[in-house]
């Protein structure tokens, strides 16, 4: 034994009562990793005497399939001569392994040699809640990619609809408005009252049908769509107002729009997402109130937020998520005109741009559709 050894021998075993009591195990290794002495702690781990470890290299404790790996670190490190870390499955009692984590310390010796004094805690119950953490992300994982196979297969069903929706439910729905206008054209004013109403009405539900089969088309269409490019939603939202000036001019309505940011996203469906919000502001309001439109738009934490509000009838906060299904109505056409879609399209126009859309609404005093979109 070199003085160096002996002199780091004898501190250990001067402090032996102490690093006896320790709860973890406590060894002090040559600079090629052999054991020169080892704490009580080690001796009940392993089951072992102090005399069946010194000299022994403290590779021979570890687990075959970690072996390679921590000798590799191990030779690495001590080249630094600075303290690290080390994990691995150590050979305990009874011939079975756990998981430690050591803190390997270099001891001062009058060579270039170092000395180590390596502090092992047990570190089990971290590596099995770390295990259990990798098996339930991987269980998350293929529930994703399942969920992901399965939206894609419920996309190519909408694609198919909307393939059936533009030719096969058109040509017999073509068919049915060619003979009742031609009905109309013919007969009207020639048959009783009745008639005449009866025929008017298949002329307006087979335009309804019509205008459905375009909704449908166009939800079944926002995930098809070019690059996203930059889009002025200024220069949109006036064009969107120039194509309403004739509602907007009956209705008398006030339209006040701030300053609108430029976003990266799909020109038609953001043209689109602000025409339904606008239309149904100045559709949606009391007989004899004058319509008030409020557009406008704040930055939040790395998201533009947009507020289209209205002083129209309201919606009851039982209605505000039933509103943006598909053809859902809260009122009758008779009161007001529409298919119901507009809101469902634009919530899936907002998802598609990475976005949410919500309200804030009371009865009677008016409704404020909410939505984000990231900034560029």
């Amino acid at each position: 034994m070199t003085t160096e050894v002996a002199s780091n021998a004898d501190a250990f075993a001067a402090a032996r009562g102490l690093l006896d009591v320790l709860p973890q195990m406590v060894w002090q290794l040559g600079s090629q990793g052999q054991v020169q002495d080892v704490n009580g702690r080690t001796l009940r781990y392993s089951g072992r005497p102090r005399e069946a470890f010194l000299g022994l290299r403290f590779a021979e404790l570890i687990h075959p399939d970690d072996r390679t790996q921590v000798l590799a670190d191990w030779h690495t490190l001590i080249a630094g001569g600075r303290p690290f870390q080390l994990s691995f499955r150590l050979c305990c009692n009874q011939g079975r392994y756990y998981w430690f984590l050591f803190q390997v310390q270099p001891l001062p010796t009058p060579s270039s040699n170092f000395a180590w004094l390596a502090s092992g805690t047990i570190v089990q119950a971290q590596k099995q809640a770390e295990a259990e953490l990798q098996r339930l992300n991987h269980t998350l994982e293929q529930h994703v990619e399942q969920r992901t196979a399965q939206l894609l297969r419920s996309n190519r069903s909408l694609e198919q609809f909307a393939y059936v929706a533009s030719h096969d439910l058109r040509e017999p729905l073509r068919t049915i408005s060619s003979f009742v206008g031609l009905l109309r054209r013919k007969y009207q004013g020639q048959l009783d009252d009745q008639a005449d109403r009866l025929i008017a009405m298949t002329v307006s539900a087979a335009e309804r049908m019509n205008k459905m089969i375009d909704d449908l088309l166009a939800v079944s269409r926002i995930g098809q769509h070019p690059p996203f490019q930059p889009v002025n939603l200024q220069e949109r939202v006036a064009a969107v107002l120039e194509n309403l000036h004739v509602l907007i001019e009956d209705t008398g309505a006030v339209v006040e729009v701030g300053q609108l940011p430029v976003v990266v996203g799909d020109t038609s469906q953001l043209s689109q997402l602000f025409q339904n919000l606008i239309v149904n502001a100045l559709k949606f309001q009391p007989p004899g109130r004058v319509p008030a439109v409020c557009i406008h738009a704040v930055s939040l934490d790395g998201m533009w937020q947009f507020r289209v509000e209205d002083n129209g009838i309201g919606i009851a906060p039982a209605d505000f998520e039933r509103i943006f299904g598909v053809f859902q109505r809260l009122h009758d056409r008779q009161t007001y005109e529409g298919n119901g879609i507009g809101l469902a399209i634009a919530r899936s126009v907002i998802e598609e741009h990475g976005g949410t859309l919500w309200l804030e609404s009371q009865l009677g005093e008016g409704t404020a559709f909410l939505f984000t979109l990231p900034e560029p």
